[in-house]
């Protein structure tokens, strides 16, 4: 790095070798790199405040000073992942800790959470969300969930409202425990849910047509198992979205969920 425009570099170096995940993250003028032996695992080699333009170019570079003959760097899995992008938005309800970002590249949403729960009569979970209204069928894929708790639960759900006790229905995948549908039918009441036996990678799909939800588990998009349906008083106007909670307390965790559809 170089504080100035021609100033002199600086490295701060670690020892290791490729094949090897490289990242490199700004936050503001918050300059972060890290490595990682399988992506998921992270440990950082440096970070350092830089002032720069917003806009700026970022992309894949390679230096030999000792060349002597034919070369040559491979380079695969390469994303640019930022914020959630509109009409998303992302938020954490209750005292949920976690964080949302996107991939354009491959359209995959990756998230974590810690100490977070959907269950009982208040939630605590992130949520990466849309407004809608009326009917609709809603399907992603849960490509991962990795470093979570065995409850932890990743999936769609429809939610009446932003407060952590609102009426809402989802269809999750757990870290252990199977596909779970669930749904809190009354304001602050208690939740109820219904287990089948799956992990991830699984698509699931959450479909409303009036007041009655019904939530599905698929291994190929195409074909799909009906996991529950309920009857739930729901408003018209609602938020959809992808949800997680993680009962866990370690923040090095993250799910991927990718191949989202909203059916109208």
């Amino acid at each position: 790095r170089s504080q100035t425009a021609n100033g002199a570099m600086t490295d701060q170096l670690t020892s290791a070798s490729p094949p090897r995940y490289v990242k490199l993250t700004r936050s503001g003028n918050v300059f972060t790199g890290a490595i990682s032996t399988n992506g998921v695992t992270w440990t950082t080699v440096g970070s350092v405040t830089l002032a720069m333009n917003e806009q700026v170019y970022v992309g894949i570079a390679v230096g030999n000073p000792n060349a002597t003959g034919t070369n040559r760097a491979v380079f695969s899995n390469v994303e640019l992942i930022q914020g959630v992008p509109s009409p998303w938005t992302a938020v954490n309800i209750g005292s949920a800790a976690g964080t949302a970002s996107y991939s354009a590249d491959s359209g995959r949403f990756r998230m974590s959470s810690t100490d977070s729960d959907i269950w009982g009569t208040s939630d605590v979970l992130n949520y990466v969300y849309q407004p809608w209204q009326g009917n609709g069928t809603f399907i992603a894929y849960v490509e991962s969930m990795n470093n979570v708790s065995g409850w932890a639960k990743a999936g769609l759900m429809i939610r009446e409202t932003l407060n952590p006790g609102s009426k809402h229905v989802d269809m999750m995948m757990t870290g252990s425990y199977g596909a779970t549908f669930q749904y809190r039918s009354q304001t602050s009441g208690s939740m109820t849910d219904q287990l089948t036996s799956g992990s991830a990678p699984k698509w699931v799909k959450l479909t409303r047509v009036g007041n009655t939800f019904t939530g599905s588990i698929s291994n190929d998009g195409v074909s799909w198992t009906v996991v529950g349906s309920v009857q739930v008083n729901m408003a018209s106007n609602v938020y959809v979205g992808l949800a997680l909670s993680n009962p866990g307390s370690s923040s090095n965790n993250e799910t991927r969920i990718r191949n989202v559809e909203f059916i109208q």
